[in-house]
C-alpha cells in the first residue's frame, strides 16, 4: 500500500493541492499529516473526493483546532498511534515529544523541523516528509511511503 506523507503545510494551498492531485494521479488515498496544517479552509484540496483516508496530528501552528477537527475528524493531539496495513505507526509534530527508542512503533513520522530526512534507527524507519509549503527551505516536499517494501521516496513539488 502507498501512503502520502505531508507536513507543515502552513496554508500553503498551491503546493498541498499539487501533492493531492499527484496521489489522485497515482491511485494513492491514505494520507498523514504531521502537523502545521494551520487554517480550517486547506481541506477543499480534497474536494469531494472521499475516497482519502486522513490521519493527522495538530502541530504547534495549527490555530482554529475546534473547526480544524470538525472538518479533519481523524486529527489528533500529538502523539497518535495507529495502525495502517499491519503496521504500528507513531504520529508526532515535534520530534521531541517522543522517545523515538523507547517508541512501540514500526514507523516514525514527524515535522517541525522543515527539514526532510528518512533513516532506520532503533529497529523503527523513522520519516521527516519535509515542508510541503516550502516557506523556509525553498523545497516544498512530501513523502511517498510503501508499507510493503518500506521504501520512501522524497517528492519535490516543484515541477510536477
Amino acid at each position: 500500500m502507498k501512503v502520502a506523507i505531508f507536513s507543515d503545510t502552513h496554508d500553503n494551498l498551491d503546493f498541498f493541492q499539487k501533492g493531492i492531485e499527484y496521489c489522485k494521479k497515482n491511485d494513492i488515498y491514505s494520507v498523514i499529516h504531521a502537523g502545521d496544517i494551520i487554517s480550517p479552509f486547506t481541506i477543499r484540496v480534497f474536494g469531494n473526493y472521499d475516497k482519502f483516508k486522513f490521519i493527522g496530528v495538530f502541530g504547534n501552528n495549527d490555530g482554529e483546532k475546534r473547526y480544524l477537527k470538525q472538518l479533519y475528524k481523524t486529527l489528533y493531539y500529538p502523539p497518535h498511534f495507529f495502525e495502517l496495513d499491519g503496521k504500528k505507526f507513531a504520529l508526532t509534530h515535534d520530534p521531541e515529544d517522543l522517545n523515538f527508542e523507547k517508541t512501540e512503533a514500526d514507523i516514525i513520522v514527524f515535522g517541525h523541523t522543515h527539514e526532510y530526512e528518512v533513516m532506520k534507527k532503533h529497529g523503527k524507519l523513522i520519516i521527516n516528509p519535509g515542508e510541503c509549503c516550502g516557506y523556509l527551505t525553498g523545497k516544498p516536499t512530501f513523502a511517498i511511503l510503501d508499507t510493503d517494501s518500506l521504501e520512501v521516496r522524497i517528492i519535490n513539488l516543484i515541477g510536477i
